[in-house]
């Protein structure tokens, strides 16, 4: 009975584990540092309530570990994608922006900066700011 318990245990085994090879046999690659979580990613400009003016240019910045060699830059409103800013540009730490002029005006934008490699791992997201031509 030990024997036959064994035998169909070692067979549950055998079966996972084969299939489970067929469903993790993906082709996606670690990056350079490693799949880890404490890699911190951070937008300091635009900061909290600045207000940027359709029309004119202005500088993003962001703290983002050399070994991320390219970062994509999208803006969101209301946690809403709109568009990319820059798309796979070289990490530099700093791009310029121009504000479209047609731009919805609203006091809910951010901007996320991210590793195009894997966009959903390693991420950073702005505060809020605003895009608005004239306070009334």
């Amino acid at each position: 009975m030990k024997k036959a318990l064994l035998l169909a245990a070692a067979a549950v085994i055998i079966l996972f584990s084969s299939s489970c090879t067929k469903h993790f046999d993906n082709n996606i690659s670690e990056p350079d540092y490693g799949l880890d979580r404490n890699v911190s990613l951070k937008v300091i400009e635009p900061v909290y309530a600045d207000n940027l003016k359709p029309g004119n240019t202005y500088s993003i910045k962001w703290d983002v570990p050399s070994a991320i060699k390219n970062v994509t830059l999208a803006l969101y409103r209301k946690n809403v994608y709109q568009c990319e800013i820059a798309t796979n540009i070289k990490n530099s730490g700093e791009t310029t922006w121009s504000v479209p002029q047609g731009i919805f005006q609203s006091v809910h934008y951010t901007i996320k900066v991210y590793d195009p490699r894997f966009p959903d791992f390693y991420y950073a997201y702005s505060q809020n700011f605003y895009v608005k031509a004239d306070w009334e």
